[in-house]
């Protein structure tokens, strides 16, 4: 049946998770053959108790801290000048027990604790005795457990508890009327075997363990305070204090029903998951902020709609502020008023990068050529993501101007940061801007307009001559390949309009070429003119490439989308680079697209933009 949404695709997706990480595959009377060769602990990679090593003592329930098991250090004391000798064990400890701490009312007298694991049966030996078919034993247990008493208590198989189960429960001083309990549950075999069919058999599998309780509900945690905390770890407190924390997990996570006002039921999750909301940046609290106006000749009103950013952020700062100062504990009033005063200085930032477009018309040109830039890249993305693959773009049918528009954020943001640029003196060019969003919601536009505007800007007041406006303007560095080269494809886009924009523009016509590119290792683009050449080769002829990286990470014209095929690639051995002139013979890159991949290339070229 096919998926109908989103929503039905990550059910899917979690539950194929499920199935295939904690299992049982197939079910609670999972039977697996030994035509399989399967192992389960080896293919259930998680929510597994293992046996313990002969040396270990279980975990009592009076070990384990707020925050999960006291760990033991062997080592030298930590101001000795000693290192510690080097040991190397074959035994590895996995965990053998897991738990749930959480907070009830004084007056509770008892809690249910349900729960269920499986055992795996070897059956029907393979020749050499090291598979076998396995018949896995679903294990049930539900006991009341009754916590009026303080200390340590341990459930076994006479209490109800499955065979070679522990149940320990730990049951805390009272403090202001609630009592904090540590529910764990631990195998209680050992061994020294390594041997897989042993270990299988003596592990207990798909570990599940809920608390409930029969009136009231659980209670929120008590706070252990704030002295002695970082700035970080207070403000992320702050930001959130609406989310309540009802339990912890020791070696899983603590879960529970979300959106209930205090729960009434805590489970041990081994495969936590949760419903992130979708964030939405706000676009109706500014005018349009579109590109087209930012880009056009009326800079008058280009700034005017600029300066309703700042505006509109400083009255939402005091609509905040006004609004919610009394919500804040007192032990957080000095963080709010932390992030109050830096909020107020963004709002400095960005206005002083308005005035610095108001007062520098290279910078006020700058930025509407950037936005001409943006402009283009929005309506040709839209474009190759509408229309068939390697349909030619039209610039009659893209789409329209007015429905080119910018988030607050985005242009917030590069607002903050203009007069890093174009005040070499300014203590602002110590700082290191954040943009902080999800994915999807607009980051690499706002920092590839920003870039933009960097190249426009060095070449229109150059420092020493035309020629050495060019050169390595910006660097971009990923890390994931992948992700790199998907970057790649975004950015080449932004050059090639900067690079049009710039060759039509009668103070920009004789400044440098504006170029990108990619250094990201040899495995990933060849090192050298030679290594490219080979590569090229291999890609044309569809060879193996063995390791070494293809110099071919275009599939499309990235300014008219023509497809683009290894064979379009060509070897350049007076430049000693890879040439790629688009072959859509009406392209304005039907020459040379300004792209450069092989180090030696980067390295002669030294492109605008480097992605690595």
């Amino acid at each position: 049946m096919p998926l109908q949404n989103a929503s039905e695709c990550r059910d899917e997706l979690l539950t194929y998770f499920r199935k295939h990480l904690v299992g049982p595959a197939q079910g609670d009377a999972e039977f697996i053959p030994l035509s399989r060769r399967f192992k389960p602990c080896n293919e259930y990679l998680t929510g597994t108790l293992y046996p313990g090593l002969p040396e270990d003592v279980p975990p009592d329930a009076s070990e384990v801290t707020e925050t999960g098991y006291a760990e033991k250090y062997d080592g030298p004391a930590e101001d000795s000048s000693e290192s510690a000798p080097t040991v190397v064990s074959n035994k590895i400890r996995k965990q053998s027990s897991c738990g749930i701490t959480f907070t009830v009312l004084n007056n509770v007298r008892s809690f249910k604790v349900t729960g269920s694991f499986g055992r795996y049966r070897a059956r029907d030996y393979s020749d050499d005795k090291r598979d076998c078919a396995w018949q896995r034993e679903p294990m049930l247990f539900e006991l009341d457990i009754p916590c009026l008493d303080l200390g340590n208590f341990s459930f076994t198989q006479k209490h109800g508890m499955p065979v070679d189960a522990v149940l320990r429960v730990l049951v805390r001083e009272p403090v202001n009327n609630t009592k904090t309990i540590t529910l764990t549950l631990v195998n209680s075999l050992v061994t020294e075997s390594n041997n897989q069919v042993v270990l299988t058999e003596l592990s207990f599998f798909q570990v599940a363990m809920e608390v409930s309780l029969a009136t009231g509900t659980f209670v929120e945690r008590p706070s252990r305070g704030i002295t002695g905390m970082d700035v970080d770890r207070k403000e992320a407190l702050l930001l959130h204090l609406h989310c309540k924390e009802y339990a912890i997990g020791h070696g899983c996570a603590a879960a529970w029903q979300v959106g209930e006002d205090a729960p009434n039921r805590i489970r041990a999750e081994f495969l936590p998951h949760a419903d992130v909301l979708p964030l939405v940046a706000p676009t109706d609290r500014t005018s349009s902020l579109n590109m087209g106006v930012l880009a056009g000749d009326d800079t008058a009103k280009a700034l005017a709609l600029l300066s309703e950013i700042p505006e509109k952020y400083a009255a939402w700062i005091e609509q905040i502020r006004t609004t919610r100062a009394a919500d804040v504990p007192v032990e957080f009033r000095d963080i709010a008023e932390s992030q109050y005063t830096r909020c107020l200085s963004s709002v400095s930032r960005i206005s002083a990068g308005i005035e610095a477009l108001r007062v520098d018309p290279d910078a006020l040109l700058a930025f509407s050529l950037a936005n001409q830039v943006m402009l283009e890249v929005m309506q040709r993305a839209e474009w190759e993501r509408d229309k068939p693959t390697g349909t030619i773009y039209n610039f009659a049918q893209a789409k329209a101007v007015a429905g080119c528009n910018w988030r607050p954020f985005q242009l917030a943001f590069v607002l903050q940061c203009i007069t890093s640029i174009t005040n070499r003196q300014g203590a602002e060019r110590k700082l290191c801007d954040l943009l902080w969003f999800p994915t999807g919601g607009g980051k690499t536009e706002a920092y590839l307009l920003l870039t933009a505007f960097t190249l426009f800007y060095r070449r229109l007041k150059p420092r020493g001559g035309v020629a050495a406006s060019g050169g390595v303007a910006v660097m971009m560095r990923y890390t994931l390949r992948l992700l790199t080269v998907d970057q790649f494809v975004r950015a080449s886009r932004m050059i090639c309009a900067a690079e049009y924009v710039r060759s039509r523009n009668p103070r920009l016509s004789a400044t440098p070429r504006i170029s990108i590119g990619m250094y990201v290792g040899g495995s990933s683009t060849p090192n050298n003119f030679d290594e490219a050449k080979d590569a090229l080769r291999k890609v044309q002829r569809g060879m193996p490439m063995e390791g070494k990286g293809s110099p071919c990470k275009l599939m499309s014209c990235p300014w008219c989308n023509t497809t683009i095929t290894s064979s379009h690639y060509k070897v350049d051995a007076r430049l000693k680079r890879i040439a790629l002139p688009c072959p859509n013979l009406q392209c304005d890159f039907k020459s040379d697209i300004p792209v450069h991949v092989a180090d030696d290339d980067v390295f002669a070229a030294r492109p605008s933009l480097i992605i690595g």
